[in-house]
């Protein structure tokens, strides 16, 4: 961070190719497939590319460079405050490097919780892409997501809500198990077995982990649950699940919304 521009910059690894991953990240009938719920535009010097947020309005940006599939470049505006997002896409031996470099919003503390959030939404996404680029790629997707507003600690939520045994039976679970299985040790990559109060199984792996939020896939409804907490304006948070799935299983999808709609409801009480 420099005195008047904060950036955040970090990279991925991915199995795909980089054409694939180039689309995964830049073309609009992708982005919608993985990330938001909606997205238009061209990939075009000079044009705009649209996201879409369903109950979270539109991301707009200018593109500024393209070289596809080995860059892309974009100017943007947040709540006032202009950015730049720069992304570099290589290939390294068997796999593909994505490499992210946001910066602007102006002087900001690392420590702050814009910042946090921003880096941990940025932990989540990237993870949420490399899944869809190796595994999901071209497939439509659904998106569930079931947030309350409410008083928490960041630390405490994830260690006793997210995390263990007794805190995920207070909300989502049978109270069986838990993300850490009593070892206290958390790592990318750890298998995941749980068991919702409803009977539903789910199984997968921690795909993803920041000090606010974690993803785990969920490997019989071929998607990822993310546990995500961010703040939402001055003294104001959320927390709650989403649900990304590529199953294209309706009724198995509307019944799992029942089930997170009312474990987010225990939670936020």
């Amino acid at each position: 961070m420099t005195d008047d521009r904060w950036t955040d910059e970090r990279e991925i690894r991915i199995s795909s190719d980089p054409e694939t991953v180039w689309a995964s990240w830049a073309e609009p009938e992708h982005v919608r497939r993985w990330f938001s719920d909606d997205a238009r535009g061209r990939v075009e010097e000079g044009a705009e590319l649209v996201h879409e947020f369903e109950g979270h309005g539109e991301h707009r940006y200018r593109v500024v460079e393209v070289d596809a599939p080995r860059r892309l470049v974009l100017d943007g505006e947040m709540d006032g405050r202009a950015f730049r997002q720069i992304v570099e896409i290589r290939r390294d031996g068997g796999t593909t490097i994505l490499r992210l470099v946001h910066s602007g919003f102006g002087t900001a503390d690392p420590d702050s919780e814009i910042v946090q959030g921003i880096d941990s939404g940025w932990t989540m996404a990237l993870a949420l892409m490399k899944h869809y680029a190796e595994r999901y790629f071209g497939r439509d997707k659904t998106s569930i997501g079931v947030f309350r507003p409410a008083r928490f600690e960041y630390e405490s939520l994830l260690a006793d809500r997210y995390l263990d045994r007794a805190g995920l039976g207070a909300w989502l679970t049978d109270g069986s198990a838990g993300i850490t299985n009593g070892s206290g040790r958390v790592r990318r990559g750890d298998p995941v077995s749980l068991r919702l109060r409803s009977g539903r199984a789910l199984s997968g792996r921690i795909l993803a982990l920041t000090d606010h939020e974690v993803s785990l896939t969920w490997d019989q409804l071929e998607g990822v649950l993310e546990l995500k907490a961010f703040g939402a304006g001055p003294d104001a948070r959320m927390l709650g699940v989403r649900l990304v799935t590529w199953s294209g299983d309706q009724p198995l999808i509307e019944s799992v919304r029942a089930d997170l709609n009312q474990a987010v409801g225990r939670l936020a009480d």
